[in-house]
């Protein structure tokens, strides 16, 4: 097929201020700039500015390419374009972001000169040939600070229908605040001298109305190769071609071009933008949300391919056929549904079970992969597990067996020997791909092997894992990551001399001989160590504080805990050099008797 295109250089000022409004398309990403990304652009602005003149001189920048798609004009002539609607398929991140940049500009220039703030602002909103207000840059998705608030002048703003609620409009608000810091009275110049590295006092000469001004000519003069076509299949195919080698958001991006292209919006309900919008909200409904980024390509790597995260698109073309609309229907429910079952593996809750308390056990490993592990590549694996119990070809012994093995060999693996996690990344794609495949109850047993042998191939030798065990600390100064894998190792121990599957409830980390000692008489290291903790119930941690080992002996007779009771009767007297050879033997316990059994799972 033949690209029909026309490149053009255009500045800013041209584009918006052509009479012409642009439209984003559904099928755009979300606006997604951080406060760090807006900065820098306003630092790249700000930068070009010459101050060795009486007069700010300023030095043209470039944006990179923009590509937008026209209507026809006339049947008769093919060249003839209506240009009074366009549509920005690719370059309304940094629109959306210059819109927001002229909006603050023009609320600040507004405490100068409102003549000159309502001048920038008609290339955020201007009129129509009735003269009723037409917001240049226009998005199907409501976005209600970005319409209410950056797209109002600064009389017209309405406190009332200042609502954020969307991640994206938390973002443009953020974006909007940024521009609005960096250039408030006490902080323009600083700024500026900052990012052009001028002496503080290089810029008294200029007021801040003269700054503001350069700012406004710097930015509506930047350029762009803007590309133009009234080819939709031209423009898909130029999006794919400036985006296709870009790292795995712009992947999600094409890939969600290509279904919203397949699947055209029919007038009455948009069925591909309802579907997109309830996978962003399954992924995001509980706590801090998922990255769609990640969740798809776990999903990808889980179901159909392993591939890298920068082929999903091109695995995507070659898996998904026919490229019909059919299909790509077919594609959506599917990824709904998989977003689902993602978000319960990343924050499960019980009530994804029916509340059936024999699920307990399973809810909390994945938490504790999730939260205390932090092993993304686990939900790969996770996910072909729900699927496989769902279509009951696995028991639910097996699903909880597996969880739980799952759980202890990152434990050994990750957060004790500190292996890396992308090793693991292959065996659980190829476990998935294969379990899902799986028609039968036998067929899923051997994929359940399969993976049982993996692991057994990569745990870490019980001399290993000694080693890195007796390393682990505790320490009420922070160090989270290391505070987990120890936090973790005292839960499994308390409740293995439990006889429970579940942690207690009530668990705090317990430091016998008391952190608070480690400046006086002892090494930090050594106090903070594993072999000096253990499991003890919440108050009476508390009641425990800073007492000496010997008097928080007759709290440790108080403790339901067995394993405190045990302690008490092994340990007459505590010393600072029974530490280590103490770690030691919890190193074995956990080793012996809590990973060793939950790794020779079988699979009947």
């Amino acid at each position: 097929m033949d690209m029909e295109f026309t490149p053009e250089q255009k500045t800013v000022k041209d584009i918006l201020g052509s009479g012409s409004q642009l439209v984003i398309p559904r099928f755009q990403r979300e606006y997604c700039w951080g406060s760090s990304v807006v900065r820098e652009f306003y630092r790249d602005i700000v930068s070009r500015l010459d101050f060795t003149q009486k007069k700010i001189k300023t030095l043209p920048y470039f944006i990179g390419t923009m590509l937008f798609l026209y209507k026809r004009g006339t049947q008769d002539d093919e060249t003839d374009i209506d240009d009074s609607v366009i549509e920005v398929v690719d370059g309304q991140q940094r629109l959306t972001t210059i819109t927001i940049f002229l909006a603050a500009l023009a609320a600040r220039l507004n405490d100068e000169s409102p003549a000159l703030a309502e001048k920038v602002f008609q290339y955020v909103k201007t009129t129509d040939d009735n003269n009723d207000p037409l917001a240049i840059l226009t998005t199907k998705t409501s976005y209600p600070y970005f319409q209410n608030y950056v797209q109002t002048p600064v009389g017209e703003r309405d406190s009332a229908l200042l609502v954020v609620e969307s991640d994206e409009d938390k973002l443009i608000k953020t974006a909007y605040q940024e521009f609005e810091k960096m250039m408030e009275g006490g902080n323009l110049k600083k700024q500026i001298a900052d990012y052009c590295n001028l002496d503080k006092d290089a810029l008294l000469a200029y007021s801040d109305k003269d700054i503001l001004v350069a700012i406004r000519d710097e930015l509506l003069s930047t350029k762009a190769i803007v590309i133009r076509t009234n080819e939709r299949a031209s423009a898909n195919m130029i999006f794919e071609i400036l985006n296709g080698k870009g790292v795995h958001l712009a992947n999600i991006d094409l890939i969600k071009n290509r279904l919203f292209e397949k699947i055209p919006y029919d007038r009455t309900v948009d069925n591909a933008e309802v579907k997109w919008k309830k996978i962003q909200s399954n992924l995001s409904q509980r706590g801090e949300g998922t990255g769609l980024a990640t969740f798809y390509h776990h999903f990808w790597i889980s179901k159909y391919k392993k591939v890298n995260s920068n082929s999903l698109y091109d695995s995507f073309k070659s898996e998904i056929k026919p490229c019909s609309k059919d299909r790509y229907k077919d594609f959506l429910l599917e990824l709904e549904k998989e977003s689902m079952r993602y978000s319960i593996v990343v924050h499960p809750r019980l009530e994804d079970f029916q509340n059936r308390k024999e699920y307990a056990p399973i809810v909390q490993s994945m938490t504790i992969l999730s939260d205390w592990f932090n092993v993304n590549q686990s939900r790969i694996g996770l996910l072909a597990l729900m699927d496989a119990k769902e279509r009951d070809l696995i028991s639910f012994k097996q699903f909880a067996d597996y969880t739980g093995m799952i759980e202890v060999f990152h434990f050994a693996y990750n957060s004790v020997c500190h292996l890396p996690a992308n090793g693991v990344e292959a065996p659980y794609s190829s476990f998935a791909i294969s379990i899902r495949e799986a028609g039968s109850k036998e067929e899923a047993k051997k994929c359940l092997r399969y993976l049982s042998n993996k692991f057994a191939g990569k745990i870490p030798t019980k001399t290993v894992f000694m080693e890195e065990f007796c390393k682990l600390s505790y320490s009420s100064r922070g160090q989270r990551r290391r505070n987990m894998a120890t936090k973790y190792a005292i839960n499994a121990l308390t409740s293995a001399r439990q006889g429970k599957k579940l942690f207690e409830r009530d668990l705090s980390i317990e430091h016998i001989i008391p952190e608070s000692q480690t400046s006086e008489l002892y090494p930090d290291t050594l106090v903070t160590n594993v072999g000096n903790l253990i499991g003890l119930e919440t108050h009476l941690n508390r009641e425990a504080a800073d007492l000496d080992s010997v008097d928080k002996r007759e709290l440790y007779k108080r403790s339901n805990y067995k394993w405190v009771s045990d302690f008490y009767s092994d340990n007459p007297e505590f010393k600072v050099d029974q530490i280590q050879e103490r770690a030691k033997e919890l190193a074995a316990v956990m080793y012996d008797e809590i990973i060793e059994p939950r790794m020779t799972v079988k699979s009947v």
